[in-house]
C-alpha cells in the first residue's frame, strides 16, 4: 500500500483521481453482479495521505 500512497501523493496523480467517478462506474456498469446498482460509501482517503515510508527503500535493498 507504500507504494499506492506513493504515487497518490504526486501532484499530478492525485489532481486526476477521482474516486467518486472510479466507484460510480464499475458499480453501476455490472448489471449482472450489481442489478440493483448499489453503491458503497467510501473510500476513506486518510489512509493515502499517510506517509509512506518509502523514502529508506533504494535500489541496493532491492539487490
Amino acid at each position: 500500500f507504500g507504494y499506492v500512497r506513493d504515487l497518490y501523493q504526486h501532484p499530478g496523480i492525485r489532481n486526476t483521481v477521482d474516486f467518486w467517478h472510479i466507484r460510480q462506474h464499475y458499480h453501476y456498469s455490472h448489471d449482472s453482479i450489481n442489478p440493483h446498482r448499489i453503491v458503497p460509501k467510501g473510500p476513506d482517503l486518510a489512509p493515502y495521505n499517510l506517509p509512506h515510508q518509502r523514502a529508506g527503500l533504494s535500489q541496493e535493498s532491492l539487490l
